[in-house]
């Protein structure tokens, strides 16, 4: 079944390789939320966040150890207040970043937000998590939408995700 949602979404993004498209694409076409539990979401962004976006900084080692307490924390092996521990130490090294630092670790602070983690929306909150996600990978650099998508798809198929 993805097989055929993968050729018709690869011809999709061959016409028009647009980032905004990749939202639609993974909750309409591909079905993601209807086929796999949000947690499954969650491995696959903490994986591409890890392989291609964290090295995107100069801070990477602190990156990757944020997202490895954000992992712990789904896992239950990580408390609430530690999380939010994690997450104001994240947000002071975000405001002392600059330039593509800056647009990595505002990404990167999605992972230690409990509404992310646990996919709970706040009262008035107008974009869902997963717009949230896409919102903040396509600041960093055009094109990250289509190579998460990209790096989804292969990851269904062998399913190594």
């Amino acid at each position: 079944m993805i097989n055929g949602c993968e050729r018709k979404v690869k011809s999709d993004l061959k016409d028009l390789r647009d980032d905004c498209l990749v939202e639609n694409i993974i909750v309409e076409e591909l079905c993601i939320f209807d086929r796999y539990p949000y947690s499954h979401f969650l491995k696959v962004c903490f994986r591409f966040a890890e392989e291609q976006i964290a090295p995107l900084s100069s801070n990477e080692a602190e990156l990757k150890e944020d997202l490895r307490c954000a992992k712990l924390f789904v896992e239950g092996d990580l408390k609430e207040a530690d999380l939010l521990q994690r997450n104001k130490a994240a947000a002071f090294r975000l405001r002392h970043s600059v330039g593509i630092d800056y647009e990595v670790q505002k990404f990167m602070l999605i992972f230690l937000e409990w509404n992310f983690l646990c996919d709970v929306m706040e009262e008035g909150q107008q974009n869902d998590h997963v717009g949230i996600f896409f919102e903040l990978l396509y600041e960093i650099k055009e094109g990250l939408c289509v190579n998460f998508l990209d790096f989804l798809i292969g990851g269904l198929r062998d399913k190594s995700l």
